[in-house]
């Protein structure tokens, strides 16, 4: 007899059953074996069922032609039915989910799996996988033996591991869904950074049930999100919560410093300096996000809860009223109107409205509240902006002035306390002592007022820095008890600034043949008096100068005590006087003869100063031709260049560099 599997017929071969017909001890090739079906490789079909056929063989022996006969059974077994199978599912739907729970999936229907073994590929892990890789699938194969016949066949199991968690997130304004509010939130892969990859950019104007990022999907449970609701206006506080266990009860999430993976974060506390702009973001692990059962309709979701409160909120720093205004240009005006509500019903929008509905802009606190500090006062959105950005109301950058520092950092407090934000009560004299200190040195927002110490300024110099830095918390919430801890309750109050004064020059140069000194003047009392070298009193703290030297300046201050001050500037000058050149040729011109030419033109200039000397020709097209002169000049030295064009254009244009003094001109050539 002979048994073998379907899946080995192909290979079947009938002499090969020669020795097995012999009886023990004899040897095969003493006989010939004359077998019934003369084909030696019969094939048959064995694929329905198990097959036994009967082969009848003839054996004599080689040297006495004696013959007998035998007969071979044949028995060919099927093997197992397979099919190759696909399962699809949702990361970690399974828990201990062992592959073999798919040994059913592979055999054909009909059949018991206990009748078979299944041996699985060596990539497939005891337990299934449970993270989904995006566009990519897993397969595995499978060796199923039967136990009875042990035929074999192979299968293939394909895996997919799907995506399918969610978030949503209910946005609240005071407790309350308001569709007519526009509060905006982006939803991020990964960690938080200025160049993290947004998921979703979703705002709440017209979402009815205040629901956010439904479609924002679906998420990962082994990635990093990170969700922020963006610029929050001063004045709100921001409460976010989450449901960690979806039984509808929702705990606070608290705050904590970015970069912080535990809690809610300003992501602009790392800038340098550190800011509040109304940025609110929370980092969470994927893993919060719940699992779910491929194909289900209903999903489950991760739940977030972020509720906004007005008044009493939290305060912005300098950078958000720098651009939360009408001067910038980007329309924060139209957000601001839009989110506000007619409060004192005129049936109108303005900056009582915006204030009141907690969308304040820096426009509107000027305009109802005012913002003065003794003799100065702050009345356009413009000159506020430059205070904001250490300038003084000529756009001059003051950073260096703590004086400018305090400035920008008192106008950001009291905008906050007009936009509404938390009040603490130890700042109020903190606010009144910067504001003192303000009117003391006679701030008026221009020229320099603290950053040339002298004796007598030295040390409202490190009070103002002292104060600002008290103020600078404050805007950066920092919190009233942190901010107590910042006050000093026995410090001195400021005494009466003497009178003293320091000069700014601005030198002459050929590109300012005038040069100016600013006095600037602190202390005593408004107005002042200037005088330069004695000459006439004025009240204007510039005076031109027109030519170098050392000039001295007297201040006289209001007081019935005229007290005084003095101080001296040295004003320089790199304008010197130039040769004269034949020609008519000038000092900073330049003499361009003969034009229109035939054959020779000319160039001829002296320079007002040392200068890098640049002539270019350029032809019609704006493609230069030639460059004539690159070199440094000497002020007051004759320069004289002759140019004899090579082609036939008859219009040419030339270009002379001096350093930043530029002439151009166009040449006309008639060639002989």
């Amino acid at each position: 007899t002979a048994t073998f599997c379907a899946n080995d017929a192909s290979s079947f071969k009938i002499t090969d059953y020669n020795d097995d017909v012999l009886a023990a001890g004899q040897n095969v090739s003493d006989f010939d074996f004359d077998w019934e079906d003369k084909d030696l490789n019969v094939s048959h079909d064995y694929s329905i069922g198990s097959v036994v056929t009967t082969f009848n063989v003839k054996v004599t022996n080689k040297a006495t032609f004696c013959s007998n006969t035998s007969t071979l059974t044949v028995t060919v077994n099927v093997e197992p039915g397979v099919e190759d199978a696909t399962i699809t599912y949702c990361e970690d739907e399974f828990t201990n989910f062992v592959i073999t729970l798919f040994n059913n999936d592979v055999l054909a229907s009909g059949q018991n799996v206990e009748d078979f073994e299944f041996v699985w590929s060596s990539n497939a892990s005891p337990t299934m996988p449970t993270m989904a890789v995006p566009s990519a699938k897993t397969e595995y194969t499978v060796t199923v033996t039967d136990k009875l016949t042990r035929c074999s066949s192979v299968a293939k199991l394909t895996v997919t591991v799907n995506l399918c968690s969610w978030i949503n997130l209910t946005k609240t304004t005071n407790q309350a869904v308001d569709p007519t509010l526009t509060w905006s939130f982006v939803l991020y892969d990964g960690s938080y950074s200025e160049s993290a990859t947004p998921i979703a950019r979703e705002t709440t104007q017209g979402v009815l049930d205040g629901v956010l990022f439904k479609s924002a999907g679906p998420l990962s449970r082994y990635t990093l999100y990170t969700v922020c609701e963006i610029g929050v206006p001063a004045g709100y506080g921001t409460i976010w919560m989450i449901d960690p266990e979806l039984d509808g009860i929702f705990v606070a999430i608290p705050y904590t410093t970015h970069p912080g993976t535990d809690g809610v974060f300003n992501p602009n506390s790392v800038d340098l300096p550190p800011q509040d702009l109304g940025n609110r973001c929370y980092e969470f692990s994927g893993s919060l996000l719940p699992a779910n059962i491929f194909g289900n309709k209903t999903p489950l979701a991760l739940q977030l809860q972020v509720d906004n409160t007005f008044p009493g909120g939290d305060a912005r720093t300098p950078g958000y009223w720098k651009n939360w205004n009408t001067c910038t240009g980007g329309g924060q005006q139209y957000t601001a109107t839009e989110n506000s509500v007619d409060k004192n019903g005129d049936g109108l929008i303005t900056a009582f409205d915006r204030v009141y509905s907690g969308w304040a802009m820096l426009d509107d606190i000027i305009d109802l509240f005012g913002i003065t500090w003794g003799e100065f006062e702050l009345t356009t959105c413009e000159d506020a902006q430059k205070i904001l950005d250490n300038r003084d109301l000529d756009g001059v950058n003051r950073a260096s002035d703590p004086a400018y520092t305090l400035a920008k950092h008192l106008l950001a407090y009291q905008l906050n306390q007009g936009a509404g934000s938390y009040i603490c009560y130890d700042m109020t004299p903190i606010e009144d002592e910067a504001v003192t200190l303000l009117v003391k040195i006679n701030f008026a927002g221009i020229g320099d007022y603290l950053r040339k110490t002298t004796p007598a300024t030295k040390a409202l110099a490190s009070r103002a820095l002292e104060l600002s830095a008290i103020l600078d918390a404050y805007n950066n919430n920092e919190g009233c008890e942190a901010l107590a801890d910042m006050i000093d309750p026995d410090s001195d109050p400021i005494d009466e600034v003497p009178l003293s004064c320091t000069t700014t020059v601005t030198n002459i140069t050929r590109k300012t043949p005038t040069g100016k000194v600013v006095v600037n003047a602190i202390g005593g009392k408004t107005p002042y008096l200037y005088r330069m070298d004695g000459g006439a009193p004025q009240f204007s703290n510039e005076f031109s100068i027109t030519s170098a030297g050392t000039y001295t300046f007297t201040v006289t201050d209001g007081s019935s005590s005229m007290q005084t001050c003095t101080c001296t500037a040295k004003v320089t000058s790199n304008v010197k006087s130039a040769i004269a050149m034949p020609g008519d040729v000038f000092t900073s011109e330049l003499k361009v003869y003969p034009n229109p030419f035939s054959s020779l033109v000319y160039f001829e200039f002296v320079p007002g100063s040392d200068a890098n000397a640049r002539l270019e020709i350029f032809n019609m097209l704006g493609q230069k031709v030639t460059t004539l002169l690159d070199q440094r000049v000497e002020m007051g030295v004759l320069k004289r260049i002759e140019y004899r064009p090579l082609t036939n254009t008859s219009v040419l244009f030339y270009r002379l560099s001096l350093d930043d003094e530029i002439f151009n001109g166009k040449l006309i050539y008639n060639k002989e």
